[in-house]
């Protein structure tokens, strides 16, 4: 049964956006007439990823009664937390990019980035990419995250470190909070890969060009 819970996580974005960092979500959408996407940014110290689109589109009258609720049958437990408290405790390997000629200025706690890679895939390519990642028996997420490290991996001054991920998961039917826009989410953080496991596995040969950094 979900019960009450706390948003420790808006404090979290509050606290990284008091130090100067941009936390927000960018979403994008693409007028039947147009090329190129309208951005819109809402603070993700009041939205997640899913409660962000269900915003947007109830502000477009859709209807939305019901957000999407996590499946999974186990209860909530803080023993996880306090399993993986000493590695949050670790210090950080940070990754830095390289210095791009013209690079624009940093983002700031008041001004998102002002640039951003976009791909929209038609229907064909989705069902190419369907069909590759079931005939591979791996997530279309992980099939795109894996090709995306590859793609960003150029932009990076150490390009053989492994390059981790943070990946959020939904837990809405686990809490109960004053809006069901709030962050129900907690995340999952991924090894990532290095360069050589980049390029093994039919996954990789299998690929649609789409997929592949140009």
């Amino acid at each position: 049964m979900p019960f009450k819970t706390e948003d420790a996580i808006r404090r979290w974005f509050s606290a990284a956006e008091e130090l100067g960092e941009y936390i927000g979500i960018r979403f994008g959408y693409i007028p039947p007439s147009g090329r190129e996407p309208e951005w819109t940014f809402l603070p993700h110290s009041h939205f997640d990823g899913i409660g962000g689109l269900a915003e947007l589109l109830r502000r477009r009258d859709a209807e939305l009664a019901r957000l999407p609720q996590i499946k999974h049958p186990a209860p909530p437990s803080l023993f996880p937390l306090l399993r993986m408290l000493p590695r949050y405790l670790t210090p950080r390997h940070r990754l830095k990019w390289v210095t791009l000629e013209g690079q624009p200025e940093p983002s700031s706690s008041t001004r998102p980035p002002p640039a951003c890679a976009w791909q929209v895939f038609d229907e064909r390519t989705t069902m190419r990419v369907r069909r590759v990642c079931r005939n591979e028996s791996v997530t279309v997420n992980s099939f795109l995250l894996k090709h995306l490290t590859k793609a960003s991996r150029p932009s990076l001054q150490d390009q053989s470190a492994l390059v981790p991920w943070v990946i959020p998961v939904n837990l809405r039917g686990k809490g109960i909070r004053p809006r069901d826009l709030e962050n129900h989410s907690s995340y999952v953080c991924l090894r990532g890969w290095r360069p050589a496991e980049e390029t093994r596995g039919e996954v990789t040969t299998n690929s649609p060009p789409c997929l592949r950094p140009v």
